[in-house]
């Protein structure tokens, strides 16, 4: 954990790096981070990935304690409009978190605001944990509930912004693809464990109180063991983020966001112990000599010794050569109104957040519709009944099951996909390339589930091997590329809020998509009643956002992934902007090359 725990204190030492000019800074430290390894980056994969399994592991969960709450408050089923309005309080507060937080880290710093989102997430699952009725119903545990979700959502729009870019702005260009893509994985395996500590939870009290328990006869005793069970499955996911939280406290502040100031060469110094002022030093001496103008050529000094050769190369010699090094700031310096209108709104900037907005909108529109659904769409797969049927601990197994197999599943094998493609194909093609697959495979389950539900086993395999699918269509594609692009495209100083943006887009998406459902499945509560009568057309009608998706991406998401060397573009490169043009008056009274 050397990233986030400081191995250093600050020194006196330090006073001649005062005198180091700004470019030689820039350069230094940018090389220093392009020269890392993948094992040296885990850490913060890890630590900043904790914060995603909490929030993915927080929403999904609800899908598996609904069916608990409804058997113990609502004599076993709890009411349709009481699910959506949960799952909408979540998502409203995430979308809010993306705003804020995305404000806050590029106004204040990404260190001085990385460790609240997860200390908020943190609160309101105790707090959800403690909802109760009161003494003879004196308090709503609805109201409590939904209070508790819209700041557990805060926090989780928060989480997803931040964890993004910090990791993002430590990331070398060659793994940046890579590491985000993991990042967005740790989703998936909240998923995993929310559904693994339900069978667990459950499984415990088998063959104890809830014992041939169903809901025509769970009183008193059965009541309480699932009142508890309920709170320690929403509540020990706490526990491995509550580990983390010492980390996102102590972390030092992204080089990236201070990279033109002493601080950021201090800053690498204590991340990684590096001798700063000496590296500097050997830095100046091999541009000072004509043959070490080249990145990896030795020194003429110590030809005659490879590894005193190997043991001098510079950082920058060690790291992919980055074009935007050549550029000696990276607009803009400061987040004003005036740079804010002359990067997005006279440059033409603005096409790419409402790129990253509406692509994202469309990714989880329909996406979130289906995923805070996964209990009542899979109950209808295997027994076409949205209630439980026989004993309690056997119908809570049963779904946790079932919701592994469809939900998890196809979002690991669309993430893998991706971890291993995303730099070769590149992001916007594989972005594409999935809302085209994700909106085939919506028709053809559409489609074909009247079909399927009137046979049985053959059925039940068929729908579920497209579920799993359609749903990893989604996570090799757009789930995973529109969070990568959205932390790549803008500059360093409004990157956390370019973020935010286009995640609030996307939790309005699902809101949307969230509504559609639950107008397609009015008045369908009853366990008499047949998915085949609203489920096909919900999934159909949600497949259209799908194909829009494909087509603002095509408009609007950059191209050019590469740079001039033909290598993968850094963050400076994409901070740039648009295509240039012609050198342009920067407000700050700066010379900068203008983009469009």
């Amino acid at each position: 954990m050397a990233i986030f725990w400081s191995r250093h204190v600050w020194s006196n030492g330090t006073s001649g790096l005062e005198e180091i000019p700004e470019s030689k800074r820039r350069k230094y430290i940018l090389g220093k981070i392009e020269s890392k390894s993948w094992s040296g980056q885990i850490n913060m994969v890890v630590v900043s990935g904790l914060g995603l399994f909490l929030g993915s592991y927080s929403i999904f969960s609800l899908n598996l304690i609904i069916p608990i709450l409804g058997i113990i408050y609502f004599e076993g089923n709890m009411p349709f409009k009481y699910q959506i309005a949960l799952n909408l309080s979540t998502l409203a507060g995430a979308s809010f978190g993306h705003i804020i937080f995305g404000y806050l880290g590029d106004r204040f710093g990404r260190r001085t605001t990385y460790g609240i989102p997860l200390s908020v997430i943190i609160m309101a699952n105790f707090g959800l944990t403690m909802s109760s009725t009161g003494l003879y119903g004196s308090m709503s545990l609805i109201g409590w509930l939904l209070a508790w979700r819209t700041v557990l959502g805060v926090g989780i729009g928060g989480e997803m912004s931040l964890s993004a870019v910090i990791c993002a702005e430590y990331a070398p260009t060659r793994l940046r693809g890579k590491m985000l893509t993991a990042l967005s994985a740790c989703q998936a395996s909240g998923q995993v464990v929310a559904c693994v500590v339900t069978l667990i939870v459950v499984a415990s009290q088998q063959r104890g109180t809830l014992k041939e328990s169903t809901t025509l006869n769970c009183h008193t005793d059965c009541k309480r063991a699932l009142d508890s069970a309920w709170r320690v499955i929403a509540g020990v996911g706490v526990v491995p983020a509550a580990l983390a939280l010492p980390f996102r406290f102590t972390t030092l502040e992204s080089p990236r966001f201070i990279v033109n100031s002493r601080r950021a060469l201090l800053d690498i110094q204590r991340y990684w112990g590096e001798d700063v002022e000496r590296e500097m030093e050997m830095e100046m001496e091999h541009q000072a000599q004509p043959s070490s103008n080249i990145p990896g050529t030795p020194n003429p000094r110590t030809t005659h010794d490879n590894s005193e050769v190997a043991s001098m190369e510079t950082p920058l010699a060690r790291s992919v050569s980055v074009q935007s090094l050549d550029i000696e700031h990276e607009y803009p310096l400061s987040m004003s109104k005036a740079a804010l209108q002359q990067y997005f709104w006279a440059e033409g900037n603005i096409r790419t957040i409402i790129g990253t907005s509406l692509t994202w909108a469309c990714t989880d529109l329909p996406f979130y519709a289906l995923l805070l659904n996964t209990g009542r769409v899979t109950a209808f797969i295997w027994e076409r009944s949205a209630s439980p049927q026989g004993s309690i601990p056997s119908y809570l197994i049963q779904l946790a099951w079932q919701s592994i197999i469809v939900a998890p599943i196809g979002v690991v094998i669309g993430n893998g996909i991706t971890f291993y493609g995303v730099d070769s194909k590149g992001r916007r093609n594989t972005q594409m390339t999935g809302f085209v697959l994700a909106f085939l495979m919506s028709i053809i389950i559409g489609t074909s589930f009247k079909k399927f539900s009137t046979l049985s086993g053959l059925g039940t395999g068929v729908m579920t091997i497209l579920y799993i699918l359609g749903q990893a269509a989604f996570s090799f594609g757009p789930s995973t590329t529109t969070y990568i692009l959205s932390a790549e495209l803008y500059p360093t100083r409004y990157r956390c809020i370019g973020h935010g943006i286009s995640g609030a887009f996307g939790k309005l998406g699902a809101i949307t998509g969230l509504l559609i459902f639950g107008y397609m499945n009015q008045n369908h509560d009853s366990e008499t009643r047949n998915a085949d009568s609203w489920l096909p057309y919900s999934i159909l009608v949600l497949s259209f956002p799908l194909l829009c998706g494909f087509v603002f991406t095509l408009l609007w998401i950059p191209g050019a992934e590469h740079n001039s060397k033909g290598e993968i573009k850094s963050l400076e490169d994409w901070g740039v902007g648009r295509a240039p043009s012609e050198r342009t008056t920067r407000p700050e009274g700066r010379q900068r090359v203008r983009y469009r």
